[in-house]
């Protein structure tokens, strides 16, 4: 043997290691879908009726409307938001949980951050929500960060674009020229 046998297994061991497929969630589920599935089967042997999802509305779009400013959105869109809150009790917290830190989030700078940011953690904290709870534990552990980031009219963005720029443009040209190359198109590109 030449020993590529072994190697294939502990890449595979690995792979699915680092995926995000569960026993309970077959080939593959990032989302989570199999559990809410089951959620929602359990609730209607129970009796309980839910309102009908708009047809077409996967989650990662009903997550998109609800990040997306009120401004922006159409009349449709605000009426498929308010058929997710009629969902279930869960739904609407979460839904106006996330608003409200967005809210906090995009009305910046703030003079005090953390009078606003405090009773939105205490509210999430207390509406029991796993996701929620998980996000607010993270956020209180970089707490300086982010009430900076609140706080201070400067932010990264410019510079974490010209670096995904930069990345993408490597990754297109990878094994087909040297650093000149690479170095001639993002001078290139910045200048257009």
């Amino acid at each position: 043997m030449d020993g590529r046998c072994g190697e294939r297994s502990r890449r595979r061991a690995t792979s699915e290691r680092t995926s995000f497929r569960g026993p309970e969630q077959g080939d593959g589920d990032p989302l989570g879908m199999a559990r809410i599935m089951a959620y929602f089967r359990r609730r209607q042997r129970r009796g309980h009726t839910s309102p009908l999802v708009p047809s077409g509305l996967t989650p990662q779009h009903a997550v998109g409307l609800v990040l997306m400013r009120p401004d922006d959105r159409s009349a449709e869109e605000d009426q498929t938001i308010e058929q997710l809150k009629a969902l279930d009790t869960d739904v609407r917290q979460a839904v106006a949980l996330l608003e409200r830190f967005l809210g906090v989030a995009r009305d910046g700078p703030h003079e005090h951050p953390r009078e606003q940011l405090d009773p939105w953690i205490a509210e999430a904290i207390g509406s029991g929500l796993p996701e929620f709870t998980g996000f607010v534990t993270k956020l209180q552990q970089d707490l300086d960060a982010v009430l900076a980031g609140l706080q201070l009219p400067w932010s990264q963005g410019q510079t974490e674009g010209q670096i995904n720029k930069l990345k993408l443009l490597k990754r297109s040209m990878y094994g087909r020229a040297n650093f000149d190359l690479l170095k001639q198109r993002m001078l290139f590109s910045s200048a257009s």
